[in-house]
């Protein structure tokens, strides 16, 4: 009979009539576990598949075939869980990560436009004004111009992958100085980050009583932070051999200065192979204040953020 396979057993039996395979459909070959060396070869299932000598397989051999190709996505799903897990208990879970998680689930062009979004939000919103004051790069050498600029990066860096950025700032920078320059060559995309980048001073910029200048030599303790202030860290390295150039400047300029509360909150540890040190880079103090934002708890920010190598027990 014409479009029919028909199967004869020798015992005169009733014969089966099975339908005949569509044209140009090949059955799927399952994959040979043997030749699986390892779990990136289990990923590259379906290319074996695909290479291999296909045969036609029986329903329940494509039902195998399924069950081991849903248990290939699975076990990819779960490495990438792992991965993750990973990355946080290490603390280096990237910015998409932090802020989006499954990042599968959105373009990079979409994850770019959601980051973009925040942090002009930051500028128009009332948030918490902090600034980095570049002014200090007549004092400081070649190779601390260089550190200054990969920290300016890393609080860019953090920024972004926060939850509520800050209203950030960089002033006292001109695009001719050596600072500008470097952190163009240090920073991919410096000269468009999503900052407030100006060359006036902070007295140029905001109303002077609301004025905190950062400083580890200022004799007061920065209990809160609040959004009627602006913060302003000095852009310092911690190799400047230069003592209390920061508190200088705004004691001159009459500004309001204050100093993490690190001992007040963090123990002084007995281990004499610490050095004890409450100077801190530029960009750990702006992590800090991020902290203290989301958590409102001055401990927690600083333990997170203060190296044990300063000298404090965590």
């Amino acid at each position: 009979m014409e479009g029919l396979n028909i199967c004869v057993e020798n015992n005169n039996s009733t014969p089966e009539v099975y339908p005949p395979e569509p044209e140009g459909v090949i059955a799927e070959q399952p994959v040979d576990m043997r030749k699986v060396k390892d779990e990136k070869e289990l990923d590259s299932g379906i290319d074996i598949l695909q290479t291999e000598n296909v045969t036609k397989l029986s329903k329940n051999q494509m039902r195998k075939q399924r069950r081991h190709m849903a248990i290939l996505a699975i076990r990819k799903e779960k490495r990438k869980d792992e991965k993750l897990k990973r990355k946080e208990n290490k603390g280096i879970l990237n910015k998409t990560d932090l802020l989006y998680g499954d990042t599968n689930k959105l373009s990079k062009k979409e994850i770019k436009e959601k980051i973009k979004k925040k942090l002009i939000q930051a500028q128009n919103i009332s948030s918490v004004k902090i600034c980095v004051d570049l002014q200090y790069g007549n004092i400081m050498s070649d190779k601390e111009k260089t550190r200054l600029a990969l920290q300016l990066g890393r609080i860019y860096g953090s920024n972004r992958a926060s939850e509520n950025p800050a209203h950030l700032y960089f002033i006292n920078l001109s695009e001719n100085s050596d600072i500008f320059k470097k952190a163009c060559e240090k920073c991919e995309g410096f000269d468009h980050y999503i900052v407030e980048r100006s060359h006036q001073s902070a007295i140029e910029l905001f109303p002077q009583g609301n004025i905190v200048y950062l400083s580890p030599d200022s004799p007061n303790v920065l209990k809160e932070v609040n959004k009627s202030n602006v913060y302003i860290i000095g852009g310092l390295v911690d190799e400047t051999v230069n003592k209390h150039q920061s508190l200088t400047y705004a004691t001159n300029v009459s500004i309001k200065t204050a100093r993490l509360p690190i001992k007040e909150f963090l123990e002084k540890s007995n281990n004499d192979s610490h050095t004890f040190s409450t100077v801190l880079s530029v960009n750990q103090v702006f992590d800090i204040l991020l902290s203290f934002l989301q958590c409102k708890d001055w401990k927690q920010a600083l333990q997170k953020h203060v190296p044990q190598r300063k000298g404090f027990v965590f």
